[in-house]
């Protein structure tokens, strides 16, 4: 942690390496700069998750390694942090990333994350559909009552979840389309 985020590239280019032992440890030395960085009053949390957000853009680094990027992206991203969120968002296109920065994008507050999550809307069938819509109930995203409201009215697909959603978001809006 004393080296601050200005390590976390270095490090995560040694935890996208073939020595598992300096990988393991060079991920372990990330977490101790991402959570020191999230403490109250830190002046390095911004740097931190974007340099975390850096790295889960950066192709060379491997899936691995992204997931554990994104999970503690989801302690250290905040509302107002534009690439952090534009990064996550960016990896609900990967198949093999999208549960993992749905559950960063729930963690992370504010209405950016839910605008994120509400943009993944959009194409989106079957479990996957139900999984970003229990998200929004999760976050309880009222900015996103217009598009769970929308999905409770139309078709089949995800009517249930956006029902579930908008009881847990609670709004009068929210009662009135599902009842």
């Amino acid at each position: 942690a004393e080296q601050g985020p200005k390590a976390i590239a270095p490090l995560v280019a040694v935890a996208s390496g073939a020595n598992r032992d300096a990988a393991l440890a060079a991920l372990r030395a990330v977490d101790c700069i991402s959570h020191a960085s999230a403490a109250p009053g830190s002046a390095s949390r911004k740097e931190a998750a974007g340099a975390l957000a850096a790295a889960v853009l950066d192709a060379k680094v491997p899936l691995r390694v992204k997931h554990h990027l994104l999970d503690l992206l989801g302690s250290v991203g905040e509302s107002d942090e534009g690439p952090v969120v534009s990064a996550v968002a960016k990896a609900l296109s990967e198949t093999e990333l999208r549960d993992q920065a749905r559950k960063t994008l729930e963690r992370i507050p504010g209405d950016a994350a839910a605008k994120a999550i509400e943009a993944a809307l959009e194409g989106a069938t079957g479990e996957w559909l139900e999984a970003l819509i229990q998200t929004l109930g999760t976050k309880k995203a009222r900015c996103s009552v217009p598009a769970l409201v929308r999905i409770a009215r139309e078709g089949p697909a995800g009517r249930l979840a956006a029902a579930m959603a908008l009881t847990r978001i609670g709004d009068s809006e929210s009662i009135r389309a599902i009842t």
